[in-house]
């Protein structure tokens, strides 16, 4: 299994506008990965986003201002990322996906090294 794994620190300023493109992609796999498609959709999908803690073992601490999103998808084969890159790189919201990276840390075409199901 092949994975696109995205780490997103962004400033709580801009915050609103990282999460509104991450659920535009979002939507876009909606569209595009739906049964009946020729199009191979992934195994698992998820984004996720928090408040970065100062301290994570003490939350009291509170907030550092900055908002950490992640985005994990999970394909079968490194053939499916890569078709997937190129769909998504044509979509009317890749611009502004692309731009978004200026907060990210990226792992494309990482493994899986541990799952639970």
């Amino acid at each position: 299994m092949k994975c696109i794994n995205i780490n997103y620190k962004v400033p709580d300023e801009n915050a609103e506008d990282v999460e509104k493109v991450l659920l535009e992609h979002g939507e876009f796999m909606n569209r595009t990965y739906v049964k009946g498609s020729e199009a191979i959709h992934p195994i698992h999908t998820y984004f996720t986003q928090s408040k970065e803690l100062i301290d994570p073992l003490n939350p009291e601490k509170g907030f550092t201002g900055n908002t950490i999103f992640t985005l994990n998808e999970i394909w079968e084969k490194e053939e499916d990322v890569i078709a997937h890159v190129s769909r998504a790189s044509k979509a009317p919201h890749f611009e502004r996906f692309y731009a978004a990276n200026k907060y990210a840390t990226v792992s494309l075409m990482g493994k899986v090294i541990f799952k639970l199901d």
